[in-house]
């Protein structure tokens, strides 16, 4: 408690609840169980990147809709989309959203790297590429765990803002 207590306040101050936009944005379904700060806890390693490589005001964490997935598509270089997925699409406001029904968004000129959390949202690898594109695009074709994620948040999300273009 004593350390997690200060580091989930610090990984909400990196990414205030008042952040709209952002260069690295991670978008959460959390089936209206967990608070925003368990989020912000499991993305600090990729906040504190972003914010070293843009600066302050440059992270952001939002509950995932299909609004804030459009304003991440129009803005950020960063997404990171936490939610469940299927072979039909990814679990958006309690329905699956494939791939197709994003190209109404269009994905804006600097994204540049898009992490898909959700099982088997590589059946429709060939869709979220061109939802997303033109940024690289991560997805799992098969079921995957919470911790396997948690893991690339800390151990592979820094690598991969740092690799991010300069603004």
């Amino acid at each position: 408690v004593l350390v997690l207590v200060p580091l989930a306040y610090h990984s909400t101050q990196l990414a205030p609840r008042s952040s709209q936009g952002g260069e690295v944005v991670m978008l959460y379904e959390d089936n209206g169980i967990f608070p925003r700060w368990v989020f912000t806890l499991g993305f600090l390693p990729v906040s504190r990147a972003g914010v070293a490589r843009f600066g302050h005001g440059s992270v952001a964490v939002h509950k995932l809709s299909e609004e804030s997935l459009a304003s991440a598509m129009a803005s950020a270089r960063f997404i990171f989309i936490g939610s469940h997925g299927g072979k039909s699409g990814l679990l958006i406001d309690g329905v699956y959203v494939p791939p197709e029904r994003l190209l109404e968004a269009a994905a804006g000129p600097n994204l540049e790297y898009v992490y898909l959390a959700g099982c088997d949202s590589g059946t429709l690898r060939a869709g979220w590429e061109h939802a997303f594109a033109p940024a690289q695009v991560v997805t799992y074709d098969r079921l995957t765990a919470v911790a396997e994620h948690a893991w690339w948040l800390w151990r592979h999300g820094p690598d991969a803002i740092r690799r991010l273009k300069a603004s």
